[in-house]
């Protein structure tokens, strides 16, 4: 939980909340308004490992199948671009 609030902070993510954060399997993420946005995960060494489009307010990120290590959600929509790193136990 810390970590997020870390994040929040750091990043002025106050609409964007994703936990549980280490995951040991998929990751929630929470949006504060609804709008069209694209959601890219990416591993360690740059590579696109899961992506989607997304309307709603919560979305969850499958993280069951990989590997354990750093991960870097990148959040885009019109109006803005963010980035939280996530961890895979």
């Amino acid at each position: 939980m810390m970590e997020v609030c870390i994040l929040a902070a750091k990043l002025n993510l106050s609409s964007i909340i994703a936990y549980p954060n280490p995951s040991s399997g998929n990751w929630n993420v929470q949006f504060a308004n609804l709008s069209n946005r694209q959601l890219f995960l990416y591993d360690y060494m740059g590579r696109l490992v899961w992506h989607s489009t997304v309307t709603d307010l919560n979305t969850i990120i499958p993280g069951q199948q990989l590997t354990t290590g750093v991960y870097l959600l990148k959040i885009l929509s019109k109006s803005e671009e963010n980035t939280i790193k996530l961890i895979k136990q």
